[in-house]
């Protein structure tokens, strides 16, 4: 399995604090409301373990909006929220009725918009601080039951492939429980990810990131 050094762990950290930083701010203004990120969590492990975090087996429904990106590097963004934190943010960004269900095609839009914020805004703050091209898709937006959302077919990761896999923990003030940010890449593409760290810290100098 590959390895990553200490410090290239310590520079991944810091750049995607640095790249949802920004994003948090973006969705903050949005929801008119704090949110909180947890520190980055990366491992490298088999992608069907990630219908195994807490937050989506804990939920009845989800909402994962979903992203591919490419450039030097590949794999995919996506943004997981319980349904009912879900309509929390709906709920500040548009007029719902009481028990919105099912929720419209306008309702799953504007989810896949907050979505499109979050990871772009990432993604593209990533790209400036590592100097390169990273070019996302179109987000995708799926609600359903972690099953229906995550299994066979509808799972947008081939099950028995290893992915380096990138963890935050979002919170949002007053707005129940949170979600989660994950960013994959694909397992031939972290060799070039961590060049393209070695360069960043090469960049940075003695002094490091920070």
């Amino acid at each position: 399995m590959m390895e990553i050094s200490e410090t290239e762990q310590d520079a991944i950290v810091e750049l995607f604090n640095m790249g949802m930083g920004q994003a948090a701010a973006s969705l903050s203004a949005m929801v008119g409301g704090e949110v909180t990120l947890s520190i980055p969590h990366l491992e490298i492990k088999p992608s069907g373990q990630i219908a195994e975090l807490d937050l989506v087996r804990r939920a009845e429904r989800i909402c994962a909006v979903s992203e591919a990106f490419d450039g030097p590097f590949t794999g995919r963004a996506l943004l997981i929220f319980p349904e009912t934190s879900s309509l929390r943010i709906l709920r500040c960004l548009m007029p719902l009725p009481p028990d919105p269900h099912p929720l419209s095609d306008d309702e799953g839009e504007a989810l896949a918009e907050v979505g499109n914020i979050v990871l772009n805004g990432c993604l593209g703050c990533l790209a400036n601080l590592m100097e390169m091209e990273i070019d996302g898709g179109v987000p995708s937006c799926r609600i359903g039951s972690p099953a229906q959302v995550f299994e066979g077919r509808a799972s947008p990761f081939p099950v028995d492939e290893h992915v380096l896999f990138v963890r935050i923990d979002m919170g949002l003030a007053d707005q129940g429980e949170g979600g989660h940010t994950l960013f994959v890449l694909d397992i031939g593409s972290v060799e070039a990810f961590l060049d393209a760290v070695r360069r960043f810290l090469s960049a940075q100098g003695p002094g490091g990131v920070g």
